[in-house]
């Protein structure tokens, strides 16, 4: 005999570009939002039963609908909008989690002079944020996504364990390229979370910069060490590190040296590291 431990559905993938007329100076939002409920649903999984079942259809509408105005100016504000209505409107419902990724557009620049109708797609990189609420608590974590970076000095890996399998040696001066995600709780909603989520992204790039690396964990450890304390709204934060293979190109078979010249990016991550903080 089955027991149903846990059951939850939604939409995921809602797209949404959302443009604010500004005169001759427009603003884009190119949004990804996803919806997940939870409830008194049970019915709908093991007898069939639609009864309580919100369509996919109106889920996105209601996104649609929310997303619409545009003094949410940030995807935070979007997330707890969405979070509240489904609560307040759905009694079914016993929790809901609202997913938002934002990928950025920049102005494009002519003379010299950034324009103010017109953009072009920038990297992978993605500005995220989790809304998750059962009525009276809610939670709000902040994100950034697929952020590369990469730097040509300042980082070693020497001392490390090795054993019959290890054939990597080791370098007392290595190209750092990662792949970054981030994410941070915030312990309150009065937060301005534009501003707070720009800067935390420069601390993370800073922290990327200036630390000596003795490893892809320790990177890990020194960003996510600079943002929690340099900001007291937050409890948490994770961030996770994907290193990028860059083996050098072998030239000797061609009577060429490679005085760390020549590199060969994989795609493949070589390695993935992460940590949590709490205050």
């Amino acid at each position: 005999m089955s027991t149903l431990a846990s059951h939850s559905y939604g939409a995921c993938q809602i797209r949404v570009l959302r443009i604010t007329r500004r005169g001759d100076r427009d603003d884009l939002r190119d949004l990804d939002i996803g919806v997940r409920v939870e409830g008194e649903i049970a019915d709908a999984f093991t007898k069939g039963d639609n009864e309580l079942l919100l369509p996919a259809d109106s889920l996105r509408n209601t996104v649609y609908a929310i997303a619409r105005d545009v003094s949410r100016t940030e995807i935070e504000q979007i997330g707890l909008a969405l979070a509240d209505h489904f609560m307040a409107h759905q009694p079914q419902f016993t929790r809901v989690r609202i997913e938002l990724a934002e990928r950025p557009w920049t102005r494009l620049p002519v003379s010299g002079r950034a324009q103010g109708q017109a953009f072009t797609a920038t990297a992978s990189e993605r500005r995220t944020a989790t809304v998750t609420s059962n009525g009276p608590q809610v939670a709000v974590v902040g994100g950034i996504a697929d952020l590369t970076i990469m730097k040509t000095a300042g980082a070693t890996f020497e001392g490390y364990l090795a054993d019959q399998f290890t054939t990597l040696e080791a370098s007392s001066e290595r190209v750092l390229a990662v792949r970054a995600d981030a994410r941070w709780t915030y312990l309150h909603s009065e937060v301005s979370y534009g501003p707070t989520w720009q800067g935390i992204r420069e601390l993370l790039l800073e922290a990327f910069v200036r630390q000596h690396s003795r490893s892809v964990e320790h990177s890990a450890h020194a960003m996510a060490d600079v943002v929690l304390s340099s900001y007291v709204d937050i409890g948490d934060v994770v961030v996770t590190l994907r290193q990028r293979s860059l083996p050098m190109v072998e030239l000797a078979p061609f009577g060429l040296d490679n005085p760390r010249v020549l590199f060969r990016p994989e795609d493949a991550p070589e390695l993935t590291a992460e940590v949590r903080l709490t205050r």
